[in-house]
């Protein structure tokens, strides 16, 4: 008995570091060890509360049962190769946090850069700029230029009412006031309730991949990503482009801007598709790694 009692009173607690090794041992083999230790980390951040940081000067915490069961859930969610975001429920744009779900795109890193060309082009040109982002899904094109031109007004609207809950839930998390619209830009009669007003900025993301691409795509988008949100039909790859750039060139004042963020393929082809809707200073810009992935163009003073 005094035996029985010793062994159990010995009974070692498990740590966060106990827990870095299971982690390590389950993943090394499909990750690099940087993207190891990244994901553990976020992973141990949201568990825990612990900044991300700092998560590597905690490994002595002790953990406690029901956080070792939401740690092992994570691990079977990893393994099924779902995205890191939607494991712990966001990412960060620009600096910002953004909820992430399976309603709208993870938040890349090219669509930063759509941004910050924004800001670039337009951002000191003057006081109340009206600006609306079209497609916004998370609604973190939408929040970031609000938070980075606090000077403008900044609107947004998405075909799908889990996605507009979930900008405005990013909206309430940044603590920013944007109104979101329920508008499918395909339905000319949807978008005649833009009508009243005239804009200095237009911006979107739309979907633009042709679905012949679903071939070379990752496991990880296709399964845990909004299907609608990505593809297009092959026919015709830039219909949302159009559509809004048609509407783009009767809904911004003289001399407004409009910007996409576009496939790398399509180039020339949003170059002709601006010029045919009467807008001028057109400029293809690359992104981080070479590839023709934003397009902005200034509408005909006429």
């Amino acid at each position: 008995m005094l035996r029985l009692f010793f062994d159990i009173s010995e009974k070692k607690l498990t740590t966060l570091k106990n827990l870095k090794e299971q982690f390590e041992e389950r993943f090394h083999h499909k990750w690099t060890s940087l993207s190891v230790q990244y994901h553990f980390k976020a992973i141990a951040s949201k568990i825990f509360s612990i900044p991300f940081n700092e998560v590597t000067f905690h490994l002595s915490h002790e953990v406690r049962k029901e956080q070792e069961i939401t740690f092992h859930s994570y691990l079977e969610r990893l393994e099924k190769e779902e995205p890191l975001q939607h494991v712990v429920g966001e990412t960060e744009f620009m600096g910002w946090p953004m909820l992430c779900s399976s309603a709208a795109l993870i938040p890349r890193p090219e669509t930063e850069e759509l941004v910050e060309l924004i800001v670039s082009v337009v951002g000191k040109k003057k006081q109340n700029l009206e600006i609306l982002d079209l497609c916004t899904g998370t609604g973190c094109i939408a929040i970031a230029i609000q938070k980075l031109i606090p000077h403008s007004k900044v609107s947004a609207l998405d075909n799908f009412d889990e996605t507009i809950d979930l900008a405005k839930e990013n909206c309430r998390l940044n603590e920013v006031e944007i109104e979101i619209q329920k508008i499918d830009v395909l339905s000319q009669s949807e978008m005649l309730a833009l009508d009243s007003k005239k804009y200095d900025v237009w911006v979107s993301n739309p979907p633009y991949i042709p679905n012949v691409d679903k071939l070379k795509m990752e496991k990880n988008v296709l399964d845990f990503e909004p299907e609608v949100a990505l593809f297009v039909p092959d026919n015709v790859p830039l219909l949302f482009y159009t559509a809004i750039a048609k509407k783009a060139s009767v809904q911004l004042h003289d001399n407004g801007w409009l910007f996409f963020e576009i496939h790398e393929n399509f180039g020339k082809e949003m170059i002709a598709l601006l010029e045919e809707n009467n807008f001028e200073n057109i400029c293809l810009v690359d992104d981080m790694q070479g590839k023709n992935r934003m397009i902005y163009g200034q509408k005909l003073n006429k």
